[in-house]
């Protein structure tokens, strides 16, 4: 490989690393998060109106934290970061899904199928964030 190209691929055990990483962070971020939509839900008049929608904002908001984990982590390279902790994320979801799931409640399969893509796309939205910024952005910064 050339010396220049080192840093601009990322080696795939650290990608995994970072991304199981990231994984672990959304994990971690869940109970908090899913506990202020639980309240959330119990100030209004109905909360079972509520239940599937902030649990879907809830689901994407750890995918989202679980991609800025895994690119931070990694120092760059947030598309293979968030598809990689987005797809972890999807799994777990999906065998979530199959063990919790009730028949009358649960979406079709290919609305469930596009819920759960969405977690790949808040993930890699994530990782974009958790990109450290260039130099180059950071010195004009500082300049003005």
């Amino acid at each position: 490989m050339h010396p220049k190209n080192r840093h601009t691929t990322p080696d795939a055990n650290r990608l995994l690393g970072s991304s199981l990483f990231g994984f672990l962070g959304s994990i971690l971020s869940l109970a908090p998060i899913t506990a202020i939509g639980a309240a959330l839900c119990m100030l209004t008049d109905d909360p079972a109106r509520l239940v599937i929608p902030i649990a879907l904002v809830c689901m994407n908001l750890c995918a989202a934290i679980g991609g800025f984990c895994a690119s931070k982590r990694q120092g760059g390279a947030p598309l293979p970061c968030g598809l990689l902790c987005g797809g972890v994320w999807l799994v777990f979801s999906y065998l979530l899904g199959l063990a919790f799931s009730s028949a009358e409640r649960s979406f079709s399969f290919g609305i469930g199928l596009a819920l759960r893509i969405l977690c790949i796309v808040f993930s890699i939205l994530g990782a974009l964030l958790g990109t450290r910024r260039s130099k180059a952005r950071h010195r004009r910064r500082q300049k003005r």
